[in-house]
């Protein structure tokens, strides 16, 4: 079991089922390669409004980013 927070493994787990890098993410979302590496490690916790980016650019529900 990882020690990461849920969030930073659900979109870990999200953006590597989609065939992502964190680099494509990032520019996609419009933040910094080292801001999606931080965010992964759960070193930063992004504010909802990237989350909401994040979770639209993965086509994934906002909501399963929390769910244990």
């Amino acid at each position: 079991m990882s020690d990461l927070p849920q969030y930073s493994q659900a979109i870990k787990t999200a953006r590597k089922s989609r065939g992502l890098t964190q680099k494509v993410l990032a520019e996609r979302i419009e933040v910094s390669s080292v801001s999606m590496c931080n965010i992964e490690k759960g070193k930063r916790f992004p504010s909802l409004m990237l989350l909401q980016r994040i979770a639209d650019t993965l086509n994934y529900n906002l909501i399963i980013i929390f769910e244990p």
